[in-house]
């Protein structure tokens, strides 16, 4: 099984990637001095961008998603025919 391919992983890899991001940006404004929080503000803030970038991009790409994805209970091919 090639995963490379699967709709529903990539937009697991996404989320990863849109976090990682969020999170250094967000670091970064914090040890340069441009943005004061505490540590516990810097936990809730981390835990805000992990969740909620999680949980956006994780629903659109299974929004978006299943609909590249062949339904077992009548699979057809891109004319219509019936692949069983």
């Amino acid at each position: 099984m090639n995963l490379s391919r699967e709709p529903l992983v990539k937009s697991t890899g996404l989320a990863g990637t849109v976090v990682l991001f969020l999170n250094a940006v967000l670091a970064l404004l914090v040890v340069m001095g441009w943005v004061d929080l505490s540590d516990r503000q810097m936990a809730a803030w981390t835990l805000v961008i992990d969740l909620g970038v999680s949980l956006v991009v994780m629903g659109i790409g299974v929004w978006v998603g299943r609909g590249q994805v062949t339904p077992l209970s009548d699979p057809r091919d891109n004319e219509g025919n019936a692949l069983i």
